[in-house]
């Protein structure tokens, strides 16, 4: 099976559970379902432990690869150089700056003497 998904946040859940998580047959983007799996899913969205939570969407990925036989080809990674006397970009706790995440102006930003 292929699914083509590219995340709309920077977090497992995206991916997880709205590519993966069972749905009635032909109703999703795929039809493999594993009840143990969308467990894993929903604890891990309602864990407020960042440790634990991560480890529970591992486990739920595990599984995934394992039953589905699903290739997670790409795990993006965005790099961005700033110059260090560009002040004011706020970052989000995923560390992606707003600025390139949503597309945003930001009248927070200014330049610093150098």
């Amino acid at each position: 099976m292929r699914s083509l998904f590219t995340v709309d946040y920077p977090d497992p859940n995206n991916l997880l559970a709205q590519v993966w998580w069972s749905q009635e047959q032909g109703f999703g983007r795929q039809d493999w379902s594993n009840n143990v799996f969308d467990q894993l899913v929903d604890r891990a969205a309602a864990e407020m432990n960042t440790d634990r939570r991560m480890a529970l969407y591992r486990d739920a990925e595990r599984l995934l690869l394992e039953e589905a036989g699903g290739v997670l080809l790409a795990h993006p990674l965005n790099l961005e150089l700033r110059k260090p006397w560009l002040k004011g970009l706020k970052i989000n706790k995923a560390g992606y700056s707003y600025f390139t995440w949503d597309n945003s102006v930001h009248t927070n930003m200014y330049i610093t003497k150098h």
